[in-house]
């Protein structure tokens, strides 16, 4: 059931650093990240919309959600949080499940609960992984919820790069300005050797040859199959652990 206030927004752009164009890349046949993506997060029955940027590159971002039968929102290029508020502001949202679209594997079971989330009064909630909040680890699987009222707050409270490109970033760094929840992983997810998110062509590479091995043997994305893949195979092991390491350095 579509919960009519709410929305998943994913921001997505052409113009990445290290890996220009990582999101319209063909990772399974002829889909891209973002297809795969989009599709996924279709099973949850939500509204939909992707926040791209005025940058005349984006026009293709705007053609796959098109495709899809999304909305879609052009923004900010730099001014990632006021993208998302002027996103939420014009389609009347007023609670964002915020979706960044280099994460392929990001989960629906562990999605809905963010949107399903019945306490009024919660201005921000993520998952955490010990006492890490999962958007600071590379696990690449989740998302956040978070207020248009509490991002209004943040514009109005800080000028700081970091917090207009990180949009939830000054939230979870001033917590005692907001009201908020982290939830405990799964059990299984209880660990930061792992590292799905795409940032680099490593990281493109590892995530296409687990695409691969899910879609070849007709196996659910859950996050269950893509761990019993990775534990079995020491050589993709081994990169993730080399590609966490590379990106520590830089």
């Amino acid at each position: 059931m579509v919960i009519d206030n709410t929305a998943i927004i994913i921001q997505a752009r052409m113009e990445s650093t290290r890996l220009r164009g990582k999101v319209l890349k063909n990772i399974y046949r002829n889909k891209t990240i973002l297809d795969l993506l989009i599709e996924h997060l279709k099973i949850l029955d939500q509204r939909i919309i992707i926040a791209t940027t005025t940058n005349k590159s984006d026009v293709k971002i705007i053609e796959t959600a098109k495709k899809h039968d999304l909305e879609w929102f052009r923004g900010d290029e730099q001014n990632v949080l006021k993208r998302y508020i002027d996103c939420a502001t014009e389609y009347d949202i007023s609670k964002i499940v915020r979706i960044t679209s280099d994460n392929i594997f990001v989960q629906p079971a562990l999605i809905k609960p963010l949107i399903d989330n019945k306490n009024q009064t919660l201005d921000y909630i993520s998952y955490k992984i010990g006492d890490i909040n999962v958007v600071l680890a590379h696990w690449g699987l989740f998302g956040e919820f978070v207020t248009l009222s509490a991002l209004k707050k943040v514009q109005i409270s800080s000028k700081a790069k970091m917090d207009l490109e990180h949009v939830t970033y000054y939230i979870y760094n001033h917590e005692g300005e907001f009201t908020y929840e982290y939830w405990d992983v799964p059990q299984e997810l209880n660990r930061l050797d792992i590292r799905l998110t795409i940032d680099t062509l490593e990281d493109f590479n590892i995530c296409k040859e687990i695409v691969n091995y899910l879609q070849k043997n007709n196996l659910d994305w859950h996050y269950n199959n893509i761990l019993e893949y990775i534990d079995s195979n020491l050589a993709l092991r081994n990169k993730i652990k080399r590609n966490i390491e590379r990106i520590r350095k830089i």
